[in-house]
């Protein structure tokens, strides 16, 4: 019984700090804009496409869109799934500075949380440009998404001048 209240308390507390993440995610800038990316609605945003890239393997194929923006970065994969028979979702998004590996922060949103074999779906990733400074300098970024299997689905390089000035 004591074991079994011990884990509800710390499940509890887990639940706690994602809510209180959630909460302020909800009202964060960044993650307004890549919930508007996400959503199409490039319009809306400060950003301008500033290159594409597109890579297929036997699971997927991903087209990224590269815009900058004033003071932030932002990248849209555009996800189709390949696979047969299991379905594909975003397990994690590191983000980190190329010379040292450090982790930065970033925003997300998808459009779906899980694409069924043949879907396709949209991630939208944005980066504030005090996410490309170490130490007083600019540096560049490294953008690694994991599926939900572990598996890392993309290595990005981000340039800070993506960051606008």
């Amino acid at each position: 019984m004591a074991s079994a209240l011990r884990e509800a308390l710390e499940e509890k507390q887990v639940l706690a700090e994602q809510l209180e993440r959630y909460r302020k995610e909800e009202s964060s800038e960044d993650h307004a804009l890549a919930a508007l990316l996400a959503s199409g609605a490039v319009k809306q945003t400060p950003f301008k496409v500033a290159y594409r890239l597109a890579d297929r393997d036997a699971e997927s194929d991903v087209e990224a869109i590269f815009y900058r923006g004033r003071g932030k970065a932002a990248v849209v994969l555009k996800v189709r799934h390949l696979h047969s028979e299991q379905a594909w979702s975003m397990k994690k998004v590191r983000l980190m500075t190329e010379s040292t590996g450090m982790d930065r922060s970033v925003a997300f949103r998808s459009t779906d949380s899980s694409l069924a074999p043949g879907e396709s779906g949209v991630v939208a990733i944005v980066a504030d440009r005090s996410a490309f400074v170490e130490e007083g300098k600019l540096t560049n970024l490294v953008l690694e998404v994991y599926r939900h299997d572990g598996v890392r689905q993309a290595v990005i390089p981000l340039a800070h001048q993506l960051s606008g000035k």
